[in-house]
């Protein structure tokens, strides 16, 4: 499934998903989240939780993270600076989900993650105009712990069961390419992206809360081959609490 997302220099965004199934669901499931082709954030949802699971940037140890910023990209065309094949360019301006059923297992020490940002990249890779993801600053996070997983069914012939991706341009390159209106075109009072002018009904609109109870999905050891991936478990970080959570999230 894929989407756009309008992106603004400067800010700061989420990224939340949650199972639609509810107190009903029977399965833990855990989700992979990817930006600009990096695994950078991750979380996993109990059987019957209601709420969805958000992460706000890339923890860097159990109790900080770096917030996802949307940010200019900067290019040149000096090939001594920059790859004119960068195999990134595919990859940036993307914001994937991966979802894949889960059994829990137990604690198991946290990973630590180092987001860096992307840098310079060479103008024939990726055109002029695209935005990136930046992680300079830091803020205090409550507390987390990992509980290891694995795939409920080690057999699937898919390592995920459903991957969203959202391609994030600025505003004014979504209207160039004509992904979304102009505002002269867009139905009065609507957003041409689906905003507040949208009707929702009641029982599909959000419910937002911070992270508390969240767990963060990373790769661990714990038993069996990490490179048999239906062998192995994940580690998962619990978490006692959060940052508020920020409705504009894809």
């Amino acid at each position: 499934m894929t989407g756009w997302i309008a992106s603004e220099e400067g800010k700061t965004f989420s990224v939340a998903f949650r199972n639609d199934e509810g107190e009903d669901s029977e399965h833990a499931s855990s989700g992979h989240i990817l930006v600009d082709g990096r695994d950078i954030a991750s979380a996993i949802l109990r059987p019957g939780r209601l709420y969805p699971a958000t992460r706000h940037g890339a923890k860097i140890n159990a109790d900080e993270v770096r917030p996802f910023t949307f940010s200019k990209l900067e290019l040149t065309d000096d090939d001594s600076v920059a790859d004119p094949g960068d195999p990134r360019g595919k990859d940036i301006g993307t914001i994937q989900v991966k979802i894949k059923y889960i059994r829990l297992g137990s604690v198991v020490p946290l990973k630590k993650t180092n987001p860096e940002d992307i840098g310079v990249v060479h103008e024939k890779a990726k055109k002029a105009g695209i935005h990136a993801t930046t992680y300079k600053t830091t803020q205090k996070l409550a507390k987390s712990r990992a509980v290891s997983n694995k795939p409920l069914y080690p057999n699937d012939e898919w390592e995920y069961h459903v991957v969203f991706t959202f391609r994030y341009r600025s505003r004014e390159i979504l209207m160039a390419e004509g992904i979304i209106p102009r505002p002269e075109k867009a139905a009065e009072g609507a957003d041409p992206l689906g905003g507040p002018g949208k009707d929702v009904p009641e029982e599909r609109k959000r419910v937002w809360r911070d992270e508390s109870d969240d767990e963060d999905v990373m790769e661990s050891q714990e038993d069996g081959n990490a490179s048999k991936r239906h062998k192995s478990y994940h580690a998962s970080s619990e978490d006692d609490g959060g940052l508020p959570d920020d409705p504009s999230s894809p």
